[in-house]
């Protein structure tokens, strides 16, 4: 009885941000993250998907400036990602230890007060 108590009054709320330029691999590091919470009995709220930032980049072609107009259009996407934990820390280090983080991909943690 004691042990459930320190358990549960050990358990914070966390906050997980995922972050990166492609897609498939934030949506499958994501299906992860929740098939592995999920056999380790992580609390776990559901993905949080933000609106996609765009950066536009216009450029011209000629280094020059003499010729035609001619301009090049660059565009990088970042897909951004929310989950909401309620765990232990020592749950949360086997949680990331479980899954496997793949280049290119920024995850942040925080906890929630």
């Amino acid at each position: 009885m004691e042990g459930d108590k320190k358990e549960v009054q050990d358990s914070k709320n966390y906050k997980l941000i995922i972050v990166a330029k492609d897609l498939p691999l934030v949506e499958n590091y994501c299906r992860q993250l929740s098939v592995a919470s999920k056999k380790s009995n992580i609390t776990m709220s559901g993905v949080t998907r933000f609106p996609i930032k765009r950066m536009c980049i216009t450029t011209r072609k000629s280094p020059c400036g003499n010729g035609s107009n001619t301009w090049d259009h660059y565009e990088m996407r970042m897909y951004k990602r929310s989950f909401a934990l309620t765990t232990t820390q020592t749950e949360l280090q086997t949680l990331f230890k479980s899954v496997k983080n793949p280049a290119g991909v920024q995850v942040t943690l925080q906890e929630d007060q």
